[in-house]
Parts: structure tokens; sequence; C-alpha cells
């Protein structure tokens, strides 16, 4: 069905443009949550126009003796995000706008409310790191840019029929790898993983064994039964509370059916052999 390939942007847990430093961390994937240190830059509400990716590509043909076009090469590459903050008084998108060395704040005494100060200087603004969330029902879609400058400020309107906002254009350079932007999706189609039956055969001198599961290696299960076995394997991360049902009759054999992922399955005994098959 086609429509299941349609993204219609809404904010996720509010948010969709984050700020942060050079250098921070970016999420290298549409996974959530979100880095408490990239919250942290949230620049507010957005108009409802949202926010609009680019990428520009520019081209020069060459032309042959004749006047015909002979070969046509791309001559340059740019990529900017654009976006309108409706949050015009927040710390966070004053220091975006202006730079943080020209916003001074003055808690209030009392007499007035808190007061800031913003200095128009000109002077060029630093590079920043950029993060964008954005869902679809259950897609999520992750935008970073990791080294930005903010390139353009629309004029700051105030109005008495609409509320006040500033539109802003920024600018993405390549980083190590080449890349100007990246973009992130998780198409919110949960597969299950298939799953996983091992049975524990356990050898008539076993005292005591253990368990691994993809590396992870349970408590010493000293009781043959399928409670106890159960409740090792679920007390494993990678198996976790619900991750596995064990059944079977004291002394075994013993079947684990597993709903998570798993792939090797081998357990050590005392006094005797335990196998997995």
């Amino acid at each position: 069905m086609a429509i299941k390939h349609t993204f219609v942007a809404k904010s996720v847990d509010g948010g969709v443009v984050y700020v942060v430093p050079l250098g921070t961390t970016l999420p290298t994937q549409a996974v959530l949550p979100l880095d408490p240190a990239i919250k942290l830059g949230d620049l507010g509400t957005l108009a409802k126009d949202g926010l609009s990716i680019g990428e520009t590509r520019e081209s020069q043909t060459v032309e042959d003796f004749d006047g015909n076009d002979y070969i046509t090469f791309q001559n340059k590459y740019s990529g900017e995000f654009k976006f309108k903050l409706l949050d015009v008084d927040k710390e966070e998108v004053l220091a975006f706008l202006h730079g943080v060395q020209n916003v001074v704040h003055t808690p209030s005494d009392g007499t007035h409310g808190n007061l800031t100060e913003i200095n128009h200087t000109g002077e060029q603004l630093p590079f920043v790191a950029i993060v964008t969330t954005t869902r679809s029902g259950d897609k999520l879609r992750f935008d970073t840019i990791e080294i930005a400058r903010v390139s353009d400020v629309s004029e700051f309107k105030l109005e008495s029929q609409d509320a006040s906002g500033v539109e802003v254009t920024v600018k993405a350079s390549k980083d190590d790898a080449g890349r100007f932007f990246r973009t992130f999706i998780d198409d919110g189609e949960i597969t299950m993983p298939t799953p996983v039956t091992k049975v524990f055969t356990i050898g008539s001198g076993v005292t005591d064994y253990t368990a691994t599961v993809d590396g992870q290696t349970t408590a010493t299960v000293s009781t043959m039964t399928a409670a106890a076995l159960q409740t090792a394997l679920r007390a494993l991360s990678n198996v976790g509370s619900s991750g596995v049902t064990v059944t079977g009759s004291s002394g075994g054999p013993l079947t684990a059916s597993f709903s998570v992922a798993v792939t090797a399955v081998t357990a050590t005994g005392n006094g005797g052999t335990v196998t997995v098959a």
C-alpha cells in the first residue's frame, strides 16, 4: 500500500530543532530517547510551515564545436535547513541568532521583570551542530548537521494580528567523511525475531551449571528445574524478564523457548555434562 511510504511530520515530544556545541556526539540512528545533552539545545516551537531540508546541485554544460551539448557535470553542491522559530524570547533562540556573547540577561530585582539586552554587532556567528527530530505515526526521522552555521535570518516583524517569528537558514559544511548532513529513519515496522528453541540435557552427575547466551553467562543454577533455569536466563540483559520460557520436568531435559534474537547458547556443568541442542 503506497500510503505507508508517506510522511506527515509532527514534533517529537514537542521538540523539532536542537542546536548543540560543535563536537557534540550526534545521533547515528532514529532512536529514542534523545540524549539529554542534545535536548538542552531545544529551540522551541516552530511555525506550521515546519522545517525545510534542502540540497542544491548546480551543473555546467560544455558545448562542442558545433554548439551541441557535449558533457554536463556537477560543479556545486550545498545543503541547508530552513525553519521559522516562534519562541523568539527563548534564551537558546537568542543565543543561536545573535551569539551567546551578545545576549546579556539581568534577573528581576523585585521592581521589574527579567531584563535582556541584545547587541546586534554583525560579527560572524560560530559553527554549531544541528539535530532535527520529526515523527509520522510510528515513523521517526532524525536529520543532523555536524558542522553548521546560520547564513540568513529574516526580518523580525512585530505584528498586532500574528505571533512574531523569525525564519532562519542554516548552511551545512562537509564533515570529515565528506557528508554535509545525514538522515536517519525508523519506518516503525517492528519485526519480531524468529523464536529459538534450545533443549538442555543434564547429565546424572551434575551438581550445578551455568548457561551462556551470546556471550553473557548466568549465575550458577543448582536446582535442576525449569523454573530455576528460566530465572537465571531472564536475569541476563540480552534475554530480559520475558525473553524466554522454560518447560520440562525436574532433572530435564529442559526446553528453553527464546522470544528474543539469540545465536549461541551453551552450558557448563560441574560433576557432569550439560548439553544444549
